[in-house]
């Protein structure tokens, strides 16, 4: 049995050879650490300080050697079930031994249990570990069919990786594996958003992390200095502040509803009900080439919108070419109604609905005379698209210092199955020279949807009254 001398000495030893075996995550890194068990692609995105680096490295650490300590104890690190070849993949000054991936390594792995090779590269290039993993470090410099190579079980980004350089990296990933990004979302990253992070498959989780995450004051278990946090602030950029403190993506620093849309806030599941009283809308964008821009939803007692379902499912930015006719989207309205229930208030794109086609006709008009579907015209104004844009605003405004209740909510909700109404509300932005809407913007489509609900001032228009089963006794009342 072991001494207390030897145990004491084991243990320095420990915390200074192994020193992964104590790492203690922040709040965020912890629950970043359980977002890995059940996605593809995890993504960490931190401000500065937020620990991207230091969390990355000893997340590597807990596959190459398994469980480490009891943050990290779950099946995907305690039963590593892909190919033992990892990749590191970062920006060209951090492939260097001077780097900050390099430096986080020989902290944090332990020590004699790994090797790092050059091979005839002037850094090292490849870790080989005591477990029979392989680790590749790769800088977004090298050609793209360098990250071709090996099938791979793990990779692991240090900042936002070019597009081509993560596509050869999932192609490597034949028999299985995971993706993690631990990164500062600055302009680089708006791919990420747009084709992983709001995709449609599913297979993509996030954790935002600020710099006041990491902080020892108003943080989980943080470490930095709060009045470091403030100075570091005070010295920053503007234009850079929501990606290098909050981790927010850089490049949606101009979107014209800036904070008002938010998820938490905005976004109710797919389960919900319309409510006893309620009343259908659909409105509906169309456009000649691209498919018509829908959105259905109801509109309850008190005035509260709530998008429900959009046309069409699958990724707006993959939709091109469509070949549907106005008798498609007309079986389509009628399908809807048929499988839901009527539509008290249909709206539509004045301008393009009014317009006359090669045959002297509306498309307002065929929809009617045609397929017995009558539409209203969405809202007319001077400074037309800036007053809806405001309407919009006044719909999603609450108090947000005080808890979401019967008499404090926001008057717009949308199903988190709206993706693509979502991501408009999310994303379309403003020129920014002109500071004008962005009309040539994807993100337009679906947010005219909900500007053109949102002004149509929809209120249930007859009370739904039923007769009480049970005579109601009361006082004075016989």
């Amino acid at each position: 049995m072991p001494t207390r001398e030897e145990i004491v000495a084991e243990l320095a030893r420990r915390k200074e050879q192994e020193r992964c075996r104590f790492f203690v995550p922040n709040g965020k890194q912890e629950e970043a650490i359980k977002m890995f068990e059940n996605n593809f692609v995890s993504i960490f995105s931190g401000g500065n300080g937020a620990g991207k680096t230091v969390f990355l490295i000893n997340l590597m650490a807990n596959i190459i050697w398994g469980v480490q300590n009891e943050w990290f104890k779950l099946d995907i690190f305690n039963n590593w079930k892909f190919p033992k070849r990892l990749r590191i993949g970062t920006e060209s000054s951090n492939v260097k031994e001077t780097g900050a991936i390099d430096l986080a390594i020989k902290e944090w792995w332990p020590a004699g249990k790994y090797e790092g090779i050059k091979g005839g590269l002037p850094y090292v290039s490849q870790y080989r570990t005591s477990t029979g993993f392989v680790v590749d470090k790769m800088s977004y410099e090298q050609d793209v069919k360098e990250w071709e190579s090996a099938t791979l079980g793990g990779a692991f980004f240090d900042e936002p990786p070019p597009k081509d350089k993560y596509g050869a990296t999932v192609a490597r990933m034949r028999k299985g594996g995971v993706i993690g990004m631990f990164m500062t979302p600055l302009t680089q990253s708006a791919w990420i958003m747009d084709e992983l992070v709001d995709s449609h498959t599913q297979r993509c989780g996030i954790v935002y992390a600020d710099m006041e995450d990491n902080c020892k004051v108003h943080g989980v278990r943080g470490h930095l200095e709060h009045e470091h946090i403030e100075q570091i602030i005070k010295n920053m950029d503007p234009d850079e502040v929501d990606a290098r403190v909050h981790g927010k993506s850089m490049h949606l620093s101009s979107v014209i509803l800036g904070k008002a849309f938010n998820r938490t806030a905005h976004v109710i599941p797919d389960d919900i009900k319309m409510p006893t009283g309620a009343q259908r809308f659909l409105v509906v964008d169309p456009a000649r080439g691209k498919p018509w821009a829908m959105g259905w939803g109801w509109v309850d007692m008190r005035g509260r919108l709530v998008f429900d379902n959009e046309y069409p499912i699958e990724d707006w930015l993959k939709c091109r070419e469509t070949r549907l006719s106005i008798k498609d989207y007309a079986d389509i309205i009628r399908r809807d109604e048929a499988e839901n229930g009527p539509v008290a208030f249909k709206i539509i794109d004045r301008h393009f609905a009014n317009a006359r086609n090669d045959y002297g006709t509306t498309l307002k008009q065929d929809l009617e005379e045609k397929f017995g579907l009558e539409f209203q015209d969405s809202y007319n104004c001077e400074n037309e698209v800036e007053v809806g844009i405001q309407k919009v605003k006044d719909y999603l405004r609450y108090d947000n210092t005080r808890a979401v209740d019967t008499l404090n909510f926001p008057l717009m909700a949308v199903k988190a199955r709206c993706k693509n109404t979502m991501r408009a509300l999310e994303r379309w932005e403003r020129d920014p020279v002109s500071l004008k809407p962005n009309a040539l913007s994807p993100y337009k489509d679906h947010f005219d949807v909900v500007r053109y609900g949102c002004m149509a001032g929809l209120q249930v228009d007859s009370p739904v009254f039923f007769e009480a089963r049970k005579p109601i006794y009361a006082l004075g009342r016989s």
